[in-house]
């Protein structure tokens, strides 16, 4: 009889606190949910409801208290876990997230936003084979879902099949003309097809329904292929407009800026993507460029040894740039052992351009130091790899095909 008593008062704190609930006093729901888990300490429902009132008050972290209790108490109720999952997800504990939902998947695998939850996090995670997986199972049960297509076109854009990842943003974009993600990845996959203005024409239709940096910056980047280097710069700062601290996108836009000549404008945005990401190599690199070309050797050379510093599979690059700053400060040997180097990089990787460019102009430098021999034979293997350079004196380097 007492545990009679005791259920029928917790019951009704219970339903007090979700009176209080429907009118959003979400602090007078709690006190009540208090006193119904102290009445009956196994109430799964009052942990559960608890969980709900502190999510609202922003408290996750005790909310997922609640509900990590109220699934001790009974696993076999579906809500905690699609709660606790979402608030997981919500603080970036993506494997946490993806173990509720696999466990809510276990009660009801018909569940289908249990499925679209796991995708997402294993996106998060890069386990984007993982997710195109989990999209495929979800597809099995719901071929009408458009954001599982829109998830596991995103996983196959990362898995460079832009073939795959373009028919599914299609398919979403059947099922919902206003999917903009959908949009977005489609324009992702024709810029991989070298579909330039089929990809400009996807990203405007994204931008018109939902403005995003992302967006903005595809948008920039294939205006980039078209060397419509003002209108990229246009997306780059519409980009940046909504999301300012993006180094990478900073980067680009000091790219363009560079390729229009405007080295002082480069110059601030690559000093802005190092200051939010300090690890940028191409800023590093880029910015040497720049500064090489307003006369500023040692500040080029620095540049330099930092992106050389940090690494990249590129590196062979860094080392032209200061081979390059090195000439023209006069320090010969310097320059000679630097293109020295990038050619070992470059050999390893079979890029006969740079491969010659570097052979070019460890020749100008053997020049320079009184090797006409080692000059000359730098100069046979530069024209050897790359005829080009044949119309060039070994003491001029053309400056339109010198930099990358």
């Amino acid at each position: 009889m007492r545990k009679i008593l005791e259920w029928a008062k917790a019951f009704i704190y219970n339903e007090k606190g979700t009176h209080n609930f429907t009118f959003s006093n979400f602090h007078k729901a709690i006190i009540n949910y208090d006193k119904a888990i102290a009445t009956n300490p196994n109430n799964a429902l009052a942990y559960y409801n608890r969980g709900l009132a502190k999510n609202k008050l922003g408290d996750i972290n005790e909310a997922l208290k609640d509900l990590s209790k109220a699934i001790e108490l009974n696993p076999q109720e579906k809500a905690p876990y699609d709660l606790s999952g979402k608030l997981k997800y919500k603080l970036g504990d993506f494997t946490g997230a993806i173990k509720d939902y696999e466990s809510l998947i276990k009660l009801d695998n018909y569940y289908i936003d249990s499925y679209r939850w796991i995708g997402w996090a294993k996106y998060e995670l890069q386990d984007y084979v993982g997710a195109e997986t989990i999209c495929t199972t979800a597809l099995q049960i719901d071929k009408n879902y458009d954001e599982i297509y829109i998830i596991r076109a995103s996983a196959k854009i990362q898995l460079k099949d832009y073939k795959g990842a373009f028919e599914d943003a299609s398919c979403a974009l059947r099922l919902n003309p206003k999917a903009a993600s959908a949009y977005f990845i489609r324009g992702q996959a024709k810029r991989h097809f070298k579909d330039f203005n089929g990809a400009i024409e996807d990203s405007t239709k994204a931008l018109k329904i939902k403005p995003s940096f992302n967006a903005y910056y595809d948008r920039g980047r294939t205006k980039d292929e078209l060397n419509d280097l003002k209108g990229a710069i246009e997306d780059y700062t519409k980009a940046l407009e909504l999301e300012p601290d993006q180094s990478e996108i900073l980067s680009s836009r000091g790219l363009a800026k560079y390729h229009l000549n405007d080295f002082k404008g480069a110059i601030q945005d690559y000093n802005k993507s190092i200051f939010i990401n300090p690890n940028s190599w191409h800023s590093y690199r880029h910015r040497g460029m720049a500064k090489h070309n307003i006369g500023d050797c040692t500040g080029a050379i620095e540049d330099a040894n930092k992106a050389i510093e940090i690494g990249h599979t590129q590196n062979y690059l860094a080392y032209c740039d200061r081979g390059l700053a090195h000439y023209d400060s006069a320090n010969y040997k310097s320059a000679e052992s630097d293109y020295t180097t990038a050619i070992e990089l470059s050999h390893e990787i079979e890029l006969s351009h740079e491969y010659a460019l570097a052979y070019y102009n460890r020749g100008r430098a053997k020049y320079k130091l009184g090797n006409t021999i080692g000059s000359n034979e730098d100069f046979d293997k530069a024209v050897l790899l790359d005829p080009q350079w044949a119309k060039y004196p070994i003491d001029k380097l053309p400056e339109n095909i010198s930099r990358t």
